[in-house]
């Protein structure tokens, strides 16, 4: 948590503000729920709203007060939250409504003032929820390290794309940490960090 603590500069002002913490995942979660033990420190943060993409978020219920409070729709996925993984575990999230959830739970994050913090934790999902709301936000990208195709022995295909774009992270997503609002994004290791700073990300 050394690397977030260092980030808090962005988060600070004279001014209270209300922090929304965007999670795409059951291991964000956790990540965010550790996040917010160290915002509950900061005498700045007005109150913290929690938006879980995939599952129930039921690992904040303990937290929950007046001011640590679960928004959006949520709902038990088949998939489980990897309609990534295969076609059928996509076909079947999109027949019980994944689309019709993640619109409503995007236009509840475009409602959001400005005076919001955002924190977006996970891929290209949270990042593209917190780039739209035009509040300043900070990215934690969790899933993706170049370690994956830099350390190994760079036979495969997918070793090969990832070689020819220079990172992991795709050009939209990219794109998205390079905006203006982005005010921070941390990774998972320095080597990743190290190859989005040559695509001016200031990681």
């Amino acid at each position: 948590m050394n690397d977030f603590s260092e980030s808090q500069k962005h988060l600070n002002s004279r001014v209270s503000y209300p922090v929304l913490i965007i999670c795409n995942g059951h291991g964000e979660d956790v990540i965010a729920f550790e996040i917010i033990k160290k915002l509950l420190s900061l005498k700045q943060v007005l109150r913290i709203e929690i938006l879980s993409l995939v599952g129930q978020g039921n690992i904040f219920d303990s937290i929950i007060s007046e001011k640590i409070e679960k928004i959006g729709y949520r709902r038990i996925l088949p998939s489980g939250g990897f309609s990534n993984q295969s076609l059928k575990g996509l076909f079947q999230d999109l027949k019980a409504g994944l689309l019709i959830d993640l619109l409503r739970n995007w236009l509840e994050v475009r409602r959001k003032s400005k005076e919001y913090k955002l924190i977006a934790i996970g891929d290209l999902l949270p990042l593209f929820f917190a780039w739209s709301s035009q509040c300043n936000f900070g990215f934690i990208g969790t899933p993706k390290s170049d370690y994956t195709w830099m350390s190994g022995p760079g036979s495969s295909v997918h070793d090969f794309y990832h070689k020819i774009k220079g990172s992991e992270w795709d050009p939209w997503e990219i794109y998205l940490m390079n905006s203006y609002a982005c005010k921070f994004v941390l990774l998972r290791d320095e080597i990743t960090a190290k190859n989005l700073k040559k695509k001016k990300v200031d990681a």
